[in-house]
């Protein structure tokens, strides 16, 4: 809250774990409850944002790719790091969407819930 407060950018995955980015899991609703602190409401806006992949190794994703660039579940580092670093690289996506003044807001639920949807949808309909 301080950071915040001194207007500071802090960055958040909300689905409090990794997957293998096929899908975006429902954001936990309580790290919302600190953007609707008295101190912070009135002046914070929330961005949200989809980052997905385009390409990898150069040419669109399949589903066995996944685990080269997404470190999820209970996968070892050390391999999935080195089968990263034998890649050829990736293309990513980011979506920006419309930001989300907390000052909108009472219901920490609402909120998360609009800016899970927000992010969910940019990765169903990304171009």
């Amino acid at each position: 809250e301080t950071s915040l407060s001194a207007g500071r950018s802090l960055i958040l995955f909300p689905e409090g774990t990794s997957t293998q980015g096929l899908e975006v899991l429902p954001f936990k609703s309580s790290i919302f409850e600190l953007f609707l602190s008295d101190k912070l409401k009135d002046n914070l806006t929330i961005q949200p944002f989809t980052l997905s992949i385009k390409k990898i190794n150069l040419h669109a994703p399949s589903p066995d790719d996944n685990d080269i660039y997404a470190w999820y579940g209970d996968m070892e580092l050390p391999p999935h790091l080195w089968a990263l670093a034998k890649s050829k690289g990736a293309t990513i996506g980011l979506k920006f969407h419309t930001s989300r003044p907390a000052s909108e807001y009472s219901d920490r639920k609402k909120f998360s819930k609009d800016c899970q949807e927000d992010v969910s949808n940019g990765l169903h309909n990304h171009t």
